[in-house]
């Protein structure tokens, strides 16, 4: 079976797998099967450095979800959807579409407003500076701990920390 997927992970893409490639999505194959998706994720990004497929990339969205890498999850997901759909896999594309439907009702959101006093202060989400058009809007985060921080020019600065679960809105 792990060799049929081999085969058939391979045969999406153009060519014939390297060595490289076959390795590190064997290796990651591995990991994911363990429970360790943070390894398999090294191993996954080694591999789609080398050559992409969309089932390779539905492998790393499930990794990167259940590692609580949310944002990034459904931006894989879709990707996957994406290249299944170029690729005429039907129904890879529409797994990934669910996967990517299912995960994304769930993903937090969260707006982060200027309070009084603060139309000068830079501010940042997790040490990110914020743009002025985010300012306001939801923002998909993952989820857990959050850390919103006003800078002030000249002075001190304020911070505030959060914690979001699974599906919350925050303003």
């Amino acid at each position: 079976v792990f060799a049929a997927l081999l085969v058939a992970l391979g045969a999406r893409a153009e060519g014939k797998p390297s060595k490289a490639w076959t390795d590190a999505l064997a290796e990651g194959q591995e990991y994911q099967r363990a429970g360790d998706c943070a390894r398999a994720l090294e191993k996954y990004s080694e591999a789609i450095a080398l050559r992409t497929s969309p089932l390779l990339r539905l492998r790393m969205a499930e990794c990167q979800e259940r590692v609580g890498k949310w944002v990034a999850a459904l931006a894989t997901y879709r990707l996957a959807a994406n290249e299944a759909r170029s690729a005429a896999e039907g129904e890879l594309a529409q797994r990934a579409d669910r996967a990517a439907a299912t995960l994304g009702a769930q993903i937090p959101k969260l707006a982060v407003r200027r309070g009084p006093g603060a139309a000068k202060a830079n501010v940042l989400l997790d040490g990110v500076a914020l743009d002025e058009q985010s300012i306001g809007e939801h923002i998909s985060v993952d989820p857990g701990e959050h850390v919103i921080e006003a800078l002030f020019p000249g002075e001190k600065s304020s911070k505030v920390s959060l914690t979001l679960s699974p599906g919350d809105r925050e303003a």
